[in-house]
């Protein structure tokens, strides 16, 4: 192989590898404690409720190997025990504001979607270190690593959402809640989950609010 061309392909498999570190998604495999001494516990007859918010970049690529704040988004881990005997039907799960409105829930898909990263940015990120001979093919591995790694991100977010069923007698379940921030929003100051549950046995509704803390959101 000519000299030159050798160096080509070195250069490419040198930019294979550093794109590919760069923007590699690493799914956290740790527990993560709802329950810890960061979360707020808040409760309503035999309903029971720890709230935790993930705002800020620590705890945020912690969870997610992401700032999701960056992404415009808020998750919020969540952990609701019933430690009666009647089963409840969760009925919403709301982030309100200072004035009681309630900030856009986004489904997993929607997380998902913005926490991606790529597209045709790192396609186009290969030509300040490929030569231009080896761009079509690079940009072409780029845009299927950014594929993977998309994949894997979706995946991710799903398998972390809380899911709202019923909740049956001397159970708990955990998992996040995303909401979509306001782009003005610097603090979670003011903002407060709400919790409505039904009472499957007495038909009675009831509600638990969770103030978020006064937490600084670091974006740009």
């Amino acid at each position: 192989m000519p000299v030159d061309k050798q160096r080509s392909f070195g250069t490419f498999l040198f930019a294979l590898a550093l794109v590919s570190c760069e923007t590699a998604y690493r799914p956290t495999l740790r527990r993560l404690d709802p329950v810890g001494s960061n979360s707020t516990k808040v409760s309503s007859e035999n309903l029971v409720a720890y709230v935790e918010e993930y705002a800020t970049p620590n705890k945020s690529e912690r969870a997610f190997d992401a700032d999701l704040a960056e992404a415009g988004i808020l998750p919020v881990l969540l952990l609701l025990e019933n430690r009666g005997k009647s089963p409840y039907q969760i009925t919403e799960i709301e982030l309100r504001d200072e004035k009681g409105h309630a900030l856009k829930r986004l489904a997993a898909d929607e997380a998902a979607s913005q926490v991606r990263r790529g597209g045709i940015r790192e396609a186009v990120g290969w030509s300040l270190v490929v030569p231009i001979v080896t761009i079509p093919l690079a940009a072409g591995l780029s845009a299927a690593h950014t594929a993977d790694v998309n994949s894997e991100i979706s995946r991710d977010v799903k398998r972390k959402t809380f899911e709202q069923e019923n909740l049956n007698e001397n159970t708990q379940r955990s998992g996040f809640v995303f909401y979509q921030l306001e782009s003005d929003r610097r603090k979670l100051t003011g903002l407060r989950l709400v919790i409505q549950a039904l009472n499957l046995e007495t038909n009675h509704l009831i509600s638990i609010s969770s103030p978020l803390p006064h937490v600084q959101i670091m974006r740009d």
